[in-house]
């Protein structure tokens, strides 16, 4: 169920030399920061240099253990490993330690819903945080045809937790009725998978 990388693999050789009773607490640590909104890296600058030295590995290996362990979890989430096939699979797969692995598992006993939750309402795509719209109307220059042009202009402006980013979209009548029909079948079709 979990794949082996190469990354993974380190970050479990690392795992695998860590004092079996810290191990539990950087899973507790880094599974209550998956099951909460609260900040966007499980600890702070200086509780990593605090890591290094209760663990005794280098900031790289800090770094390995903790992307590893995130990684672990959002596995575990995105597949919904139930913890009894836990275990077995991080001992089988990627050779983690038998009590390491018998921590992963309490660990996701107790957190598995509250990650898969909080998980599910965290959107990897931009999500759109505000929308402007003008209306123009240009006249043909020729005095002969005065036919007129209607222009609809949408701002779309997006979010995610890296990046805001302006969309802007020119439609014609037609073109902007088609959009909207467009709208209303998929509005349709989430109204009846409700």
């Amino acid at each position: 169920m979990i794949e082996r990388t190469a990354e993974l693999e380190k970050a479990v050789q690392v795992m695998n030399v860590i004092e079996e009773g810290k191990f539990p607490l950087l899973l507790n640590r880094i599974a209550q920061f998956l099951s909460s909104d609260t900040s966007s890296k499980p600890f702070t600058d200086a509780e990593e240099s605090k890591l290094e030295s209760s663990l005794e590995i280098s900031a790289k290996e800090v770094q390995l253990v903790i992307n590893g362990i995130l990684e672990i979890f959002n596995k575990c989430a995105y597949h919904k490993i139930k913890p009894s096939l836990l275990g077995e699979d991080l001992e089988k797969t990627l050779k983690l330690q038998q009590k390491k692995a018998e921590a992963f598992t309490q660990v996701w006993t107790v957190f598995a819903k509250a990650i898969v939750e909080n998980l599910k309402q965290k959107s990897f795509l931009p999500q759109l945080s505000h929308m402007a719209y003008s209306l123009s109307i240009a006249t043909a220059s020729d005095i002969e045809t005065k036919e007129k042009m209607l222009r609809a202009q949408l701002q779309l402006g997006l979010t995610n937790d890296k990046m805001r980013d302006d969309i802007n979209i020119e439609f014609t009548h037609d073109e902007l009725y088609s959009f909207y029909q467009r709208l209303e079948q998929i509005q349709d079709q989430l109204d009846g998978l409700k």
